[in-house]
């Protein structure tokens, strides 16, 4: 009878497992993570890097659509009654996994928290955290609305200074929603140290240095997708994070059967798996997906004479003399297309224009008459500033910049800085010359406009400053219509990019490698990467 008992069991178990081929529901995701990055508070500074937990655990207002990076409403829609007002309605029937519904109070408060003004700590400065409180995400806060208040439980409203066509794509698509009433019952050390979100994973542990455990949110107001989307329900029962530092040791453990799903890999790290029919590797955009050489045009001179990158001609000439597709071919995953200006999967890009337009080709022998037409018969030379530990390919790309540069007379004084120093010695803008800049994947084209392309005087990174550029900026931010929106910077983008503001070099792409059961289907403007592992799927073997 014991025996009979446990066939039943044991057929009653194979029931309800998955046929091959099928999507395992009830699998475990693996994924190898590069570094622990500390606490659990997505509004947090020095815990907000976190986003396998911010990502999973919680959700934003916003989202991206996975097709072309223009923003997708999540937790809220909007209307505009005039230019500088918006109304918001929320959600119905969404929770945080607690069981408390999410409401406008939860949103509205969120943006008061990481704007530094939440009354229950003072903006921080009352906060139990042990080690003190300080916004991330301060430029997204409440603080810089010109009024905002509730309407009732599922209805907001905010007013702007004027027009500001970035609300959904900036203030709203980078914040995650917290909850008030638990954010002020527990204290900011207890969440930071114990996450509650809303979002389509719920957190079950979480050991130093080691892992990060959370489990599928059953009751997540978004269903599965067989196609990719800006969020949804997972397929897999649970996701664990293995911190795995060194990038050989995430290709190891693949190959173990310790991991499932790698990204943000250089092709010598792939490469002992790349044509292996137990693994799919994959190529998609870096979490870094663009990189150019910008000049410092603050100083005056250089060499005792004028500024050089001043002149277009010489600005062109240095575009023409690198051979971009030879990094792409030699350095790159060979997938990657040229650089023109911002990034081709934010919103709005103006990609066609763009290419009608062509890129720098290749071409030494104009590069050298450029330069002697602008005064430069022999070349010049110029400091050459660029970062190392950041960008793995960083150090390689500018080798072979040199080389190409030194071929048509322009000889780079090389000078390499840890990550952190490079970016705080661009913030001073004193140092002349060329800097290796990347900028990140982020949707919101103003992010990249304010601080780079048309940057107001006395921006972050404002080594370039065009007041010709200045109107045409302002239109991509007052540009309420979405069409209108899109032209202006198309518009922008153009101007720019004729006068060859920067030497464009090439996109950047990284590798993903996933085991042979695991599939990961991705949008043309998703990443690769933490934030869309919700589109992972583990077929049954």
């Amino acid at each position: 009878a014991q025996e009979a008992a446990e066939s039943a069991a044991m057929a009653a178990e194979e029931d309800d497992m998955p046929a091959a081929g099928e999507i395992d529901t009830e699998a475990t995701v693996r994924l190898a993570l590069a570094a622990d990055n500390g606490g659990l508070d997505p509004h947090r500074s020095g815990s907000q890097v976190n986003y396998q937990n911010s990502h999973g655990v919680f959700e934003r207002s916003v989202n991206v659509n996975p097709d072309n990076g223009n923003p997708a409403p999540n937790l809220l829609t909007w209307e505009l009654p005039d230019e500088v007002t918006w109304n918001f309605t929320v959600k119905d029937n969404v929770f945080f996994h607690n069981g408390q519904q999410l409401s406008a109070e939860d949103i509205v408060f969120s943006h008061e928290r990481v704007g530094g003004i939440a009354e229950y700590h003072g903006g921080g400065e009352t906060s139990d955290h042990p080690g003190g409180w300080a916004s991330a995400r301060i430029a997204f806060g409440a603080q810089k609305w010109a009024s905002y208040g509730l309407t009732d439980d599922l209805h907001w409203t905010l007013s702007t200074n004027g027009p500001d066509a970035t609300i959904p794509g900036s203030a709203l698509s980078v914040p995650y929603v917290m909850s008030k009433a638990d954010t002020v019952e527990r204290g900011d050390a207890a969440v930071d140290a114990l996450s509650m979100g809303s979002g389509y994973m719920t957190f079950v542990s979480h050991t130093e240095d080691t892992d990060f455990v959370f489990d599928r949110n059953d009751n997540y107001h978004i269903p599965w997708s067989a196609t990719p989307t800006s969020i949804a329900g997972a397929s897999y029962r649970r996701q664990v994070h293995l911190v795995r530092p060194e990038p050989l040791s995430r290709v190891a453990g693949m190959e173990a059967g310790e991991i499932d799903v790698a990204y943000s890999l250089t092709p010598d790290v792939v490469e002992p798996i790349l044509d292996d029919p137990d693994f799919h590797v994959g190529t998609g955009w870096a979490f870094n997906p663009n990189q150019y050489l910008k000049a410092n045009w603050l100083i005056p001179e250089l060499n005792g004479g004028p500024n050089p990158f001043l002149d277009e001609r010489v600005r062109k000439a240095l575009n023409h003399a690198i051979d971009k597709q030879a990094i792409i071919d030699n350095l790159m995953t060979g997938e990657e297309g040229f650089s023109y200006t911002g990034w081709r999967g934010s919103a709005y890009y103006p990609q066609e224009a763009l290419e009608a337009i062509g890129p720098y080709e290749y071409d030494p022998d104009l590069a050298r008459a450029l330069l002697a037409e602008a005064g430069y018969p022999d070349g010049f030379s110029t400091p050459f500033h660029f970062g190392i530990g950041h960008i793995p390919t960083e150090p390689q790309v500018a080798l072979v910049i040199q080389q190409d540069l030194a071929a048509v007379g322009v000889e780079l004084d090389m000078r390499s800085y840890p990550a952190s120093e490079f970016f705080a010695m661009m913030r001073t803008k004193e140092q002349p010359g060329l800097y290796f800049f990347h900028n990140g994947a982020i949707y919101e084209p103003d992010v990249m406009i304010a601080s780079q392309i048309a940057p107001d005087e006395g921006g972050t990174y404002a080594v370039q400053v065009n007041p010709d550029l200045d109107d045409l900026r302002d239109r991509t931010r007052t540009a309420l219509d979405p069409e209108d929106r899109a032209q202006a910077i198309e518009d922008l983008y153009v101007a720019h990019y004729k006068i060859a503001s920067y030497v464009y070099l090439t996109e950047r792409f990284a590798y993903h490698a996933t085991v042979g059961n695991v599939e990961w289907n991705l949008g043309p403007a998703q990443i690769a990467d933490m934030h869309n592992a919700h589109q992972v799927n583990v077929r049954s073997t």
